[in-house]
């Protein structure tokens, strides 16, 4: 099964975790602070409702249970302030914080866990001539 998923809405990273150990025990916490948080409210509306569109256009799968190859595209506003020689966003947000926030998402949904993804790629590009947002291609791994 191949899937697409568009997403239209501005890519927000997932947060940072910092670890530490007290008295033998892990603790995780959440080092983000609270604008990076409420940039990534609107973001997982955004991808839940166009993951819900996607799957809804195909019968409504099963979550898959397979091998999988998962490639990430976001699309990211060109700051106005960008020198026109400037033509990739190497900057932030870092395309692995985008990516977890994204598949997070997709977790239990359109698979059954991040563990099925063998191949992921992640692209992040400048939206020009279309609006932010992220597309998403799904299919089954093949060698």
């Amino acid at each position: 099964m191949g899937l697409r998923i568009d997403v239209v809405g501005l890519p927000a990273p997932k947060g940072s975790k910092k670890a530490f150990v007290v008295k033998g025990r892990a603790i995780v916490t959440d080092v983000s602070n609270k604008s990076s948080r409420d940039r990534l409210n609107p973001w997982k509306l955004a991808v839940t409702a166009a993951v819900q569109r996607a799957l809804a256009e195909i019968g409504n799968p099963p979550p898959l249970d397979v091998p999988l190859d998962v490639h990430l595209l976001f699309w990211l506003p060109r700051p106005e302030s960008t020198p026109k020689r400037v033509t990739l966003p190497a900057k932030k947000p870092d395309c692995d914080k985008l990516a977890r926030a994204a598949l997070d998402l997709c977790s239990k949904v359109v698979w059954t866990d991040d563990a099925r993804i063998v191949n992921l790629h992640v692209c992040k590009r400048f939206a020009i001539g279309r609006p932010p947002g992220m597309t998403m291609n799904v299919g089954e791994f093949t060698e």
